[in-house]
């Protein structure tokens, strides 16, 4: 890789990308209530992706994106009063304000299962797989490394089986009513399997951020449906000053410059702009233009990064070449082409990675050593085991 310095901007990104892009997500184990809807054959999982930035808020966990097996997030033990089990500390801090809004109408909110280790995880899978078959385990019970439950940003509220009928209740639909306005959603929902591989869980809530809870409420969309569709459209140039501003902590020190009249004030984007502009990221620093909407081609990304990264030494014959031998992207069939956001996020996990290439892996237990205290089905009928979730 070709070794180069980094400027003021590709600092304040490398500290800052340590913590944003270092996340998890994951499954977990749950009943079917019918027939297997879908199997996760071992040629399903030959086609399985490895999660670049499995620390994002938003990372999509299913039986196709698998989190690093020792991936483990920050995590923070819940008040007692709320099951005392551990989920990020903004997820968890999110369950709390929700349960006590929740218990102002008269409803009890509880986690009954929180974060998941890898071993845990395996341990349960194995299990089910063992009394059911694999067909069957796959329809409720993510295999290790596929549990949202890995991420610390899924809960279990109150209940975990489908004997309980928790969608009849009245706490069932207070949740799915309120729960997007606390960044939760629904991850499972009824009529859906085919889509997420699992049967319907009306207990399990995945923390996604309240922005995106919101949109995934009013697109009707399944969250991997939502997360599809998002991460196939391209990024424009505002979007993507955007994400760099937030990636180096949104340090701007100075105003839109005036000769860039063409943008609108008081727009979400003008911070970020304004930050790429002043650091001189961005095309249209020499004109006073900049055309917010504009698309990001693949040759505009790169000459973003060597900008930022400013590398030492004799330049390359074009920013793109540079940034391919950097192994920050791939060599695009079409120096054109769009940009998608799942292609920046890919770029800004190699990024994350060349810019600390010895950081550690985390223990696989997490910070506080704490894991879910759900306990294996109990002993009993085939039917009775099948309806509990772990």
């Amino acid at each position: 890789m070709t070794k180069h310095r980094l400027g003021a901007a590709g600092r304040a990104l490398a500290l800052y990308l340590v913590f944003i892009l270092a996340a998890v997500p994951a499954y977990a184990a749950d009943a079917p209530r019918q027939e297997p809807v879908s199997t996760q054959t071992q040629e399903a999982a030959q086609e399985t992706a490895q999660i670049q930035d499995p620390g994002a808020l938003d990372v999509l966990v299913n039986k196709r994106n698998q989190l690093p097996k020792n991936f483990v997030p920050k995590l923070k033990a819940l008040p007692s009063a709320y099951g005392g089990l551990s989920m990020t500390p903004e997820a968890g801090s999110a369950f709390v304000e929700m349960a006590k809004a929740a218990a102002k109408e008269g409803f009890s909110l509880r986690v009954v299962s929180g974060y998941r280790s890898y071993s845990k995880q395996t341990t349960l899978y194995q299990s089910y797989k063992r009394q059911y078959g694999e067909a069957t385990a796959d329809t409720f019970s993510a295999r290790p490394g596929f549990s949202e439950h890995q991420t610390g940003l899924a809960a279990d509220i109150n209940t975990a089986s489908l004997r309980a009928h928790f969608e009849r209740t009245d706490t069932y639909r207070w949740l799915v009513e309120h729960c997007w306005d606390y960044g939760f959603i629904l991850r499972y929902p009824e009529g859906k399997e085919e889509v997420t591989g699992y049967c319907f869980e009306p207990w399990h809530y995945r923390y996604v951020g309240v922005e995106t809870a919101l949109a995934v409420k009013e697109s009707g969309l399944t969250f991997d449906e939502y997360m599809e569709q998002t991460s196939s459209q391209p990024i424009t140039r505002a979007q993507l000053a955007d994400q760099l501003y937030q990636l180096t902590g949104g340090n701007a020190r100075s105003p839109l410059p005036d000769s860039y009249k063409d943008l609108q004030q008081g727009a979400d984007y003008l911070p970020g702009v304004a930050w790429a502009l002043e650091q001189k990221l961005m095309a249209g620093v020499g004109t006073g233009k900049f055309d917010p909407e504009g698309a990001v081609s693949q040759s505009y990304l790169a000459v973003v990064l060597y900008r930022l990264a400013e590398p030492e030494g004799e330049s390359p014959r074009t920013a793109l070449s540079w940034a391919v031998e950097a192994e920050l992207m791939g060599l695009p069939e079409d120096e054109e082409a769009p940009v998608t956001q799942r292609e920046l996020a890919r770029t800004l996990a190699r990024l994350e990675q060349a810019l600390n290439p010895e950081e550690e892996v985390p223990p696989e237990e997490g910070q506080n050593g704490q894991e879910s205290t759900d306990q294996l089905p109990q002993e009993g009928s085939k039917t009775e085991q099948a309806a509990q979730k772990v």
